[in-house]
C-alpha cells in the first residue's frame, strides 16, 4: 500500500512540475515586436536608428507621415506630449506641411502591451 501510494505521489509530482514549467514558459516567454518606421514621403526627411530603440528623424518642412508597422503586430501608443499639429493615429504619426521645425523635439511611443511592452523615442531635428 506504501509502495502504492509512494508511485502515485510521484506521479503526481511529475504531472505537477511539468505544469508548472510549461506555465513559467509561456510567461516568461515575451516575443518583443520588431519596430519599423517607415516615411511616406521619402522627400520629407530621414529616419536614422541610432540604437535599438532611439531613432532620429531630420525632417524639412515637407508634409510626411512616420507609419509604425510592428511584426508580429501589437498596439503602439503615444506616451508624451506631441508638438502642435503632429498627430499620432492608427500607428502613423503625421507631420503636416505647415510644420516648423523651428527647434528639435522627443517624442516617446509605446510599442506592446503588459510585460511586453519597451519605449520607443523619436527625435527630430532641424535639417
Amino acid at each position: 500500500m506504501v509502495n502504492s501510494i509512494t508511485r502515485l505521489e510521484t506521479l503526481l509530482q511529475g504531472k505537477l512540475e511539468l505544469f508548472n514549467s510549461s506555465i513559467n514558459d509561456s510567461t516568461a516567454t515575451c516575443v518583443t515586436s520588431a519596430l519599423e518606421l517607415s516615411l511616406s514621403n521619402p522627400l520629407g526627411g530621414v529616419i536614422v536608428n541610432q540604437s535599438p530603440n532611439t531613432y532620429l528623424f531630420t525632417g524639412t518642412t515637407l508634409a510626411t507621415d512616420i507609419i509604425f508597422e510592428t511584426t508580429p503586430q501589437v498596439s503602439v501608443a503615444s506616451t508624451s506630449t506631441l508638438p502642435a499639429c503632429i498627430t499620432f493615429a492608427d500607428n502613423k504619426l503625421s507631420i503636416p506641411a505647415n510644420f516648423n521645425f523651428d527647434q528639435a523635439y522627443s517624442m516617446t511611443l509605446m510599442v506592446g502591451t503588459d510585460a511586453c511592452k519597451y519605449e520607443v523615442t523619436i527625435n527630430t531635428v532641424v535639417i
